[in-house]
């Protein structure tokens, strides 16, 4: 499953710069371990580009749930924008609607 939610994803993961990356990565592992999800974090190496990230994540998680960890992710690290305004657009055309969900309710607190 290259196209699609998973591409879209890797794309706005792309748009990273390498430390923001990481950062994601790691903040990403500590929300994950912190909700006491019986999931493993994929483990990647710090060199691993956007799309192998997003494609873990899909992978790991399914499509929805990666966009909810990687919205909510990108909202911790001060990315409002770019995870308000930007995902919530290509949610919107993927027809996930949790995300939408997600991406309106950050708007309003915002």
């Amino acid at each position: 499953m290259a196209g699609g939610a998973q591409g879209r994803l890797a794309y706005y993961l792309e748009l990273l710069e390498k430390e923001k990356l990481k950062e994601f990565q790691l903040m990403l592992s500590h929300k994950i371990h912190s909700e006491g999800s019986s999931s493993v974090t994929p483990a990647l190496s710090e060199k691993a580009s956007g799309k192998e990230v997003a494609s873990c994540l899909v992978a790991e998680y399914g499509e929805e749930r990666a966009w909810k960890l990687a919205l909510e992710t990108l909202q911790q690290m001060g990315m409002k924008r770019l995870c308000a305004q930007d995902l919530a657009e290509v949610a919107l055309t993927s027809g996930l609607h949790m995300v939408t969900t997600a991406s309106r309710a950050m708007r309003k607190r915002h």
